[in-house]
């Protein structure tokens, strides 16, 4: 089996967004083993750092929070798209997806990732309009996997900021965001996604381990 691993590397001052609302990644080491017999560390982020999965509470205050979503969601065949000819601040329409095969499970690749660590990732990053989302929601996707920041366009404050998530999420439809590593996926062939967060109570999202797998021609 061919395994493919579409996580980030989480690193000690890793910023991710804004720090108001998320703090710089700190990796400490706590007990040492010519200390204490042992290594431990201590582990600082955010719940939204890196690759991570979005739950409702996200943005609702009644949502589901992440030690409650349906893991079936996570763990199954997936959709791969290639979507790396949309450059910075470009917009997917109805018609870019109207000849897709859309299934539960949609991974889209913009090629955004290659920006991961640096000031372009944060900003004008490839969005989805609402319609877009809205047809493949209505031909069955429940999770939108991505290798930008969010589904949503980069706007500060204006009307569509954060629209595709508070239309979907209580449709039923789960965000992971932020993958990597996204070419070496190869969109000629069937895989299967595997993308489990923590199981971190009453909390709005979390880090999680996203992986592709495809069976060894």
């Amino acid at each position: 089996m061919k395994i493919i691993d579409l996580s980030c590397t989480y690193k000690s001052g890793q910023i991710a967004g804004n720090p108001k609302r998320h703090p710089v990644v700190a990796l400490k080491r706590m007990g040492r083993i010519e200390d204490v017999g042992f290594n431990t560390s201590s582990i600082l982020l955010g719940s939204h750092t890196g690759t991570h999965i979005d739950a409702p509470l996200h943005f609702f205050a009644d949502g589901t929070p992440i030690d409650k979503i349906d893991l079936n969601l996570c763990c199954g065949p997936v959709t791969t798209v290639d979507f790396r000819r949309f450059g910075p601040g470009s917009r997917v329409e109805p018609k870019d997806v109207s000849g897709l095969k859309v299934s539960s499970r949609m991974l889209f690749v913009f090629g955004w990732d290659q920006y991961y660590d640096s000031p372009q990732y944060q900003k004008d990053w490839p969005y989805f309009s609402l319609e877009a989302v809205q047809y493949l929601y209505d031909k069955g996707m429940r999770l939108m996997v991505m290798d930008t920041i969010s589904p949503d366009c980069a706007a500060k404050g204006g009307p569509e900021d954060f629209q595709i998530h508070k239309t979907f999420f209580p449709k039923g439809v789960t965000f992971i965001e932020l993958i990597v590593n996204t070419k070496v996926i190869d969109f000629s062939i069937d895989y299967q996604l595997f993308a489990l967060p923590l199981k971190l109570q009453d909390l709005d999202g979390s880090p999680c381990r996203v992986i592709l797998t495809a069976d060894e021609n």
